[in-house]
């Protein structure tokens, strides 16, 4: 996280060189996401959301969160990997994105496990293992897998 947070640095100069579109409120956002790793601060990451939103990035919005969301299964807050796991599916379905796709279902799935909502833990787990068979990245299956057996990814 530290080197990736040097490289959002740089992704941030350019995108408000761009000025137009999602590239700097994402840039933002993943920076947050390494503030939030390496300092358990997500104020950097909800306001470069919130921007992420406002742009209507909705590819960039379900990436973002989704890392998030996993962020929080590790950190054991599950009431947000819940919200942010539900937005990420929410984008995700709608643009037809299998990566994020499986891995919001896994994150609510281990989410709602822990927070001893079986039903749904149960119907993500089923809907994580079901995106599974997109084409979807090998580590995000792996991540999907661990989470689906009770551990974090």
């Amino acid at each position: 996280y530290r080197q990736a947070r040097k490289r959002c640095g740089e992704l941030i100069r350019i995108g408000d060189k761009l000025r137009e579109g999602s590239e700097a409120p994402f840039a933002r956002s993943l920076e947050g996401i390494c503030i939030y790793a390496l300092d358990d601060d997500h104020t950097s990451l909800d306001q470069a959301l919130d921007t992420l939103r406002d742009a209507d990035a909705k590819y960039r919005l379900a990436y973002a969160q989704v890392r998030a969301a996993l962020l929080d299964v590790e950190k054991q807050r599950f009431k947000s990997a819940v919200e942010r796991a539900s937005e990420a599916l929410e984008c995700s379905t709608i643009l037809e994105r299998p990566t994020e796709t499986m891995l919001s279902h896994a994150v609510l799935g281990h989410a709602y496990q822990a927070l001893n909502d079986k039903e749904k833990a149960q119907d993500h787990a089923r809907e994580a293992e079901r995106a599974g068979g997109s084409p979807v990245a090998v580590w995000a299956r792996q991540a999907a897998a661990t989470l689906n057996e009770g551990g974090r990814a």
